[in-house]
């Protein structure tokens, strides 16, 4: 079971141990996929050790489970009494886990047990003396939930090189910008429909009249819960305000990067998925795609039409390889 996490300095998918945290492991993909860690903050980094996000608040103290978000008898998450999941069995951190990088826990409120809500951190340094090394008392009832499978854009690291105040906050804005579930084996709560129906008619009504893709990039800035003051971002090293005085040239040319970032984020979950073989392959120069076709096109029009271009040309109309459909 895995999930793309989509953050300011890159991608990562991490791959989730739902034999050993079941339930946090649950909670943690239902929140995925009702978008709850959008725009959620590292609000914690601690250099050669992890790096803490899953707090809307981007305090320490706030989070919940998907029970709580879920939970309509209350109007805030945090004063339900399904917030948190209790404590799973603990599988004993092994020597080699405590100084891996790559590592997933879930994180308690306060270090109180079973208060298992949101949070998590990422261990984002390896070796002796580096990740949990010397925590391992402090972490021995945490939740082990999920490991790092793949990084290609070094997101560890960067998130390990953070300048960081005296409370481990970065001094630039490093935030998850969205997560894609690629697998779920947990059956979804009738509540869980209903929310997603919600964030899809909110999404479409967004830019009409045309509507919303509801798989683009989400429309808020940060959590209406976060109670920090917005920093430097990392996206683009600068804030909105000062967005305001650049020229329409660099405006232009950092919504192209945003495009071509939200692109190779695609192209990697179309991998994961096995459709394509690699989110790095480029098409030839000489082949065009087109799109939209007719139902109705044949791969015979196609070579009809373009053949006045050049008589050699060859067309083929990709299919579905199980079903035969465009």
């Amino acid at each position: 079971m895995s999930v793309l996490i989509e953050t300011t300095v890159g991608d990562v998918v991490i791959d989730l141990l739902t034999d050993t945290a079941p339930n946090f492991c649950s909670s943690f993909l239902k929140l995925c996929k009702l978008r709850y860690y959008d725009k959620h903050l590292f609000f914690n980094v601690v250099p050669n050790r992890f790096a803490q996000v899953g707090d809307p608040s981007g305090t320490g103290g706030g989070g919940s489970s998907i029970h709580g978000v879920l939970d309509s008898a209350v109007t805030s998450p945090a004063l339900s009494t399904s917030r948190f999941i209790a404590d799973e069995t603990p599988v004993p951190l092994s020597a080699n886990i405590i100084t891996s990088k790559g590592i997933l826990l879930a994180t308690k409120v306060g270090n109180t047990p079973h208060t298992n809500g949101s949070q998590f951190l990422v261990t984002t340094q390896s070796g002796p003396g580096n990740a949990l090394s010397e925590y391992v008392v402090s972490f021995r009832d945490y939740t082990h939930f999920a490991t790092v499978a793949e990084d290609y854009s070094d997101v560890l690291s960067a998130l390990n090189g953070m300048y960081a105040d005296e409370k481990g906050r970065p001094y630039t804005d490093v935030r998850i910008e969205r997560t894609h579930v690629l697998h779920d084996p947990f059956p979804d709560p009738p509540e869980l429909q209903d929310r997603l129906r919600d964030i899809e008619k909110r999404f479409l009504a967004a830019d009409p009249p045309h509507g919303r893709d509801p798989n683009s990039s989400p429309l808020i800035e940060r959590p209406s819960s976060e109670k920090l003051p917005i920093r430097i971002s990392a996206k683009n090293d600068i804030t909105a305000n000062d967005e305001d005085d650049l020229s329409d040239a660099a405006k232009e040319a950092l919504e192209l990067e945003a495009k071509r970032k939200e692109a190779k984020s695609r192209a990697v979950v179309l991998e994961m998925l096995g459709d394509i073989h690699s989110a790095d392959a480029k098409p030839p120069e000489n082949v065009l795609f087109v799109c939209k076709l007719n139902p109705v096109t044949s791969d015979e029009d196609l070579e009809l039409i373009f053949s006045r271009f050049d008589q050699n040309c060859k067309a083929e109309i990709q299919r579905d390889h199980a079903t035969g459909d465009r």
